[in-house]
Formats: C-alpha cells, sequence, structure tokens
C-alpha cells in the first residue's frame, strides 16, 4: 500500500487529500494517508480551502481524515506542528508532501527527503496558479540540490523552533496542473 504523508492541510494540502483519495477510490487503489496540521479551521478557511461551515472549530487534519475515509482510505492524523527533522517517522512506500506555507519548515522537509531517499512533492502558489514549485528565498533553498551546501549549524539553526515564522514569498512555478 502506499503512504502518502501531507505536511500542511490548508488550501492546497486539503484540496490534494480529497483528489487523490477521490481517483484512488475510482480506480479502486488502497491508499493510507498520514496528515499533519495543528491548525483549527476558522470561518476564513471554508471559501478558499476544502472546508465546509460544520468544519468550523474542528482540526484541520480530523476534518479532512473524515472525507478521506468516506473514500476507503485509511488515515493517521497528527495534530501537531511538525518539525521534519525530528517528527517525522514514514513507514516504507511513502511519499511525503509539502504543503506548507513558512520557509523553515520547506526547507525542513527537503533535508529530510534527502537525507531519506524519500520522493517529496512541493506544493506551491504561483502568480501563474496552483502546482510543483521552486522557492528561491534569501536563507532558505527549498530546491533539493542546493541542500548539499548547508552547514549543520545553519540545520540546527533552522529545526529550533520559529517565533515568527517566515511566510512563502512568491515562487516560480515549475509543474503546473490545477487541482
Amino acid at each position: 500500500m502506499i503512504n502518502i504523508v501531507i505536511v500542511g492541510l490548508g488550501q492546497l494540502g486539503s484540496n490534494f487529500a480529497v483528489e487523490v483519495a477521490k481517483r484512488a477510490s475510482a480506480l479502486d487503489m488502497p491508499l493510507s494517508f498520514i496528515l499533519y496540521d495543528d491548525n483549527i479551521v476558522e470561518e476564513r478557511n471554508v471559501t478558499a480551502q476544502f472546508f465546509s461551515p460544520r468544519s468550523i472549530g474542528v482540526h484541520k487534519a480530523e476534518a479532512v481524515a473524515h472525507e478521506l475515509r468516506a473514500y476507503g482510505c485509511n488515515v493517521e492524523v497528527n495534530l501537531v506542528r511538525v518539525n521534519p527533522l525530528t517528527d517525522l517517522h514514514l513507514p516504507s512506500q511513502s511519499i511525503l508532501v509539502d504543503c506548507v506555507d513558512n520557509a523553515p519548515t520547506r526547507h525542513d522537509l527537503w533535508q529530510f527527503a534527502l537525507i531519506n531517499n524519500i520522493p517529496l512533492l512541493a506544493m506551491g502558489n504561483s502568480e501563474m496558479g496552483t502546482g510543483i514549485v521552486s522557492w528561491r528565498y534569501s536563507d532558505y533553498d527549498t530546491n533539493p540540490f542546493g541542500l548539499n551546501a548547508s552547514s549543520p549549524e545553519r540545520i540546527a539553526k533552522l529545526s529550533e523552533p520559529k517565533e515568527d515564522e517566515v511566510k512563502m514569498p512568491p515562487c516560480e512555478l515549475t509543474r503546473f496542473r490545477p487541482l
């Protein structure tokens, strides 16, 4: 069974998870999802994200899990703000899906995927649309080929708890397919 691990269940992660589950169900393909997000659905999330008004006040991961289970998927929910370098424990045959909106966590996900030789799908919004993206942003390199130059001190610093998360700037769209 393929394990799809999604970190971040806002507009990108929530819609991506449900669309994949729908298609897997139609193809009678068993999937397992592992969801990471510590946020709660707010009223403002209902307009642009997957959630409905009945989801307000519920953890995003729980709301998405409920829908995925309706399509016959196995789901594990983690209601935490994940630190990829210490918190992720992936089973074999996993695909990691990055749907976060901050540079330090995105960088850590790339690092985790490289260290553990795990496929990583980086999702993001661009001025051109939604799809697979690459960011080039001051101190944070989300390009997996640029991480070899990262020093252990820099990686350790990026792994510390962050008080003010850096929101992602506009990105460069490398592949596009609307969700």
